[in-house]
């Protein structure tokens, strides 16, 4: 086999191997905010897939890109006070929300209750 063949059984390779965590992977899994990397804040998830961020980290990100920070998917809404039931406030997240406040009279770091 020449070293063309080689580089591409290479290439090949590295691309199905899995990409290893990043901090804010590994934060997430630890039960952090993957933004701030500290102790999660008015827990806000993610509409479409769930991920979960510290209210005001994902409110400031949602300024600049509508995309989740780790899985890129887009997403227009923002999940607070999640319940089992499948109960929840919504808050309008990105472009729509360039500067204004989240919801009325909100505290982004205190508990959201309903």
């Amino acid at each position: 086999m020449g070293s063309k063949g080689r580089r591409d059984s290479a290439t090949r390779s590295s691309m199905s191997q899995p990409r290893p965590a990043g901090p804010s992977e590994m934060a997430a899994a630890n039960g952090l905010c993957p933004i701030c990397l500290g102790d999660l804040e008015n827990v806000t998830y993610v509409e479409v897939c769930r991920h979960r961020f510290c209210f005001i980290c994902i409110w400031e990100w949602a300024k600049v890109t509508e995309t989740c920070p780790l899985c890129k998917q887009p997403f227009k809404r923002l999940l607070l006070t999640v319940r089992a039931d499948n109960s929840h406030e919504e808050c309008v997240a990105g472009c729509s929300t360039k500067g204004r406040q989240p919801g009325p009279g909100a505290d982004p770091h205190s508990s959201a209750t309903t």
